[in-house]
């Protein structure tokens, strides 16, 4: 052992009276303390063994043995490291695994403090097994804990009762909340309506418990309603409430939808049966009439009436196919020209006294994609209705139909001058078998028709109507253009899906607020990941913003376009050659674009837009080295100015 006595402060201890060190000693023995004096070598001079038994020795079985007797054999050597702390220290504490007599072990705390002025140790020596076992449990218990709270399936939360601010809670509460994580968050901040959260509260506080308790998630900015469902309980005493909370939006969805079909399967079997019964009777009761009568003329009036019933029978029956395909999980998706589809479609409607005036008007400079048959059915029976129930006492009738087509969707405005519908029947008319008037001649399936068809969509309609005055209706459908837009190259494929250019075309729009800001960051964040390209900088840097954001604005508007971009773009890269701008620099540009835009959207930019302007990229860089004569290792990126 060292000689550390002039590096150490003196032991306190060293200077106490020795009364206190008896009393000291007394204090171990009630603590059942085993207490040893150990010489500067770690030999044991004396114990109190004789008053405590910890480890198991009698004081002649260790007197002159090495402190290490308690070390496990392959741990001897931290014995003399632990003296060699409390030498260096002047005191300092041990924890760990030690060796009763026979071998048996425990969990020891052992204090050990270094006197400098005879160079003798005192070590205090403590069975903590069942405290370190205690320690060991809670932490396991903990983890436990805290492994079924952070679980990934189902939400956890703990919110505190008197300001309803919560606590924990797991990333899945967050998701199923629609909330972010943050400081500030407030349990009743998620619910839609105060009631309901007040109902939850009351509940809690009256039973100390709820179980399955639905409510809406307060969203903002979303027509879909979310349900969640919670199981909590009430630590009054605590002051806080622990429980689960499950996203049921889909099975309250399905439920509801159940009962709908429940209800449209009643109404059906009760209405499809006298419908379909009806014509049935009437064509035999006008047959056995017509096998009794001799009159060739009244004969001729039996079939035409049986001719009108067969009509509507057959009208009934493709009322009910339409109804059947609609229902069918499957969606065709195929182009669709509004134009055609409608002149065809009036063609089959219009008669030879008819005196409607009908006037249409169909804006569709871009592909549009959709279930053709579903579509067409819906076009169909909103004009069949209009020209069914043109109003026979105004002077000029007439039908006015306006479509039109973007990339995201299609809206069709439906208006006429015909009788309208009475506001009391405005919310049925698109229940399965409802007339709104005694002209009705129909099945009463045609308007639940097209709202189911808009609806499998994923589309809206709305009506507005005055009795006496007409009808508008205003349907609005996704386009479902093809996910991909390809070009065959020497670069092989690339694709944008619709979705990415709505998301290219609007995160644009907010750049555009500040498009100066965006340019110059571009110009910068570009020379500083190729400082080669800053001696084709001629202008200053605000005339080449607005240049560049200029050229990039061109570009995205022309993305429903693609051939438009194509010819454009090349044509920039072969009319600005360089020796100076290489193939490989497309991706340092690329990148410049990806900063400058992140910067610009600030919070609002996102793995979705990042992915969106990242396919954006890749196809413009695409094009441009497509341009890039064979024979030609470099050519300009055909930004303005950089030449």
């Amino acid at each position: 052992m060292k000689d550390a006595t002039t590096r150490v402060p003196k032991n306190r201890e060293s200077n106490q009276d020795p009364a206190i060190k008896k009393y000291a000693s007394l204090l171990h023995i009630l603590n059942g303390e085993e207490e040893f004096l150990l010489d500067r070598e770690g030999l044991i001079l004396s114990s109190n063994l004789e008053a405590v038994n910890v480890t198991g020795y009698e004081e002649h079985e260790i007197i002159g043995k090495h402190i290490s007797i308690f070390y496990p054999s392959d741990e001897k050597d931290k014995a003399s490291a632990d003296l060699e702390k409390a030498c260096r220290l002047g005191s300092s504490i041990a924890s760990g695994l030690r060796i009763k007599k026979r071998d048996v072990i425990f969990w020891a705390r052992m204090k050990i403090k270094f006197n400098a002025d005879d160079g003798t140790f005192r070590v205090i020596l403590q069975d903590a097994t069942h405290r370190a076992l205690s320690k060991e449990r809670i932490r396991t218990l903990k983890e436990e804990y805290l492994a079924i709270f952070n679980n990934p399936f189902v939400g956890t939360f703990k919110f505190r009762m008197e300001t309803f601010a919560i606590q924990m809670c797991n990333q899945k509460t967050l998701d199923i909340l629609k909330a972010d994580q943050g400081n500030d968050l407030r349990f009743d901040h998620y619910f839609s309506s105060l009631k309901q959260f007040e109902l939850f509260i009351s509940t809690l506080r009256e039973e100390k418990k709820v179980e399955g308790f639905k409510f809406i998630v307060q969203t903002s900015g979303s027509s879909i309603e979310n349900w969640a469902a919670i199981s909590a309980r009430y630590f009054e005493q605590q002051g806080f409430v622990e429980g689960i909370l499950l996203d049921v939006t889909e099975q309250y969805s399905q439920m509801l939808e159940l009962q709908r079909v429940n209800t449209e399967l009643d109404n059906f079997i009760y209405h499809a049966s006298h419908d379909l019964r009806s014509p049935l009777t009437t064509t035999m009761g006008l047959i056995n009439l017509g096998l009794k009568e001799t009159s060739l003329d009244t004969v001729r009036s039996y079939l035409q009436i049986i001719q009108e019933r067969i009509n509507h029978l057959d009208s009934l029956l493709k009322d009910l196919i339409s109804i059947s395909y609609n229902n069918g999980e499957n969606t065709e998706r195929s182009f669709f020209r509004f134009e055609e589809e409608v002149n065809s479609i009036l063609k089959l409607l219009s008669t030879p006294d008819q005196r409607i005036k009908i006037s249409m008007s169909v804006l569709q400079d871009i592909d549009f994609a959709t279930d053709p048959v579903r579509m067409r059915t819906i076009l169909r029976n909103l004009l069949s209705n209009s020209l069914k129930y043109y109003n026979q006492e105004v002077a000029d009738p007439f039908v006015d139909l306006s479509i039109r087509v973007t990339s995201s969707h299609c809206v069709i405005l439906l208006k006429d001058n015909g009788i309208g519908i009475h506001p009391q029947f405005r919310h049925k008319v698109y229940n399965m078998f409802f007339r709104a008037t005694e002209r009705s001649e129909g099945s009463g399936l045609g308007l639940y028709i097209v709202k189911s068809m808009v609806e499998k969509l994923r589309g809206r309609i709305s009506l507005e109507s005055t009795l006496g005055q007409g009808t508008t209706f205003l349907v609005t459908i996704p386009n479902n253009i093809p996910p991909s837009l390809t070009k065959k190259g020497p670069n092989g494929f690339f694709s944008l899906t619709q979705q990415q250019i709505r998301l290219v075309e609007n995160s644009w729009d907010y750049i555009l607020l500040n498009a100066n800001d965006a340019g110059i960051t571009f110009y910068k964040r570009l020379f500083s990941i190729a400082p080669e390209l800053r001696p084709l900088l001629k202008d200053d840097f605000d005339s080449q913003a607005q240049n560049f954001i200029s050229l990039i604005t061109f570009a995205v508007h022309k993305m429903n376009s693609f051939h438009d971009i194509i010819s454009d773009v090349q044509a920039l890269v072969v009319g600005h050659k360089s020796d100076s701008l290489k193939p490989e620099h497309f991706a340092a540009l690329s990148d410049a674009l990806l900063w400058a835009i992140s910067k610009g959207m600030g919070d609002q930019w996102n793995e979705e837009i990042k992915q969106a302007w990242s396919v954006a990229c890749q196809t413009f860089s695409n094009i441009m080295i497509d341009a890039v004569p064979q024979d030609d290792a470099t050519a300009n990126f055909g930004l303005p100015a950089l030449e």
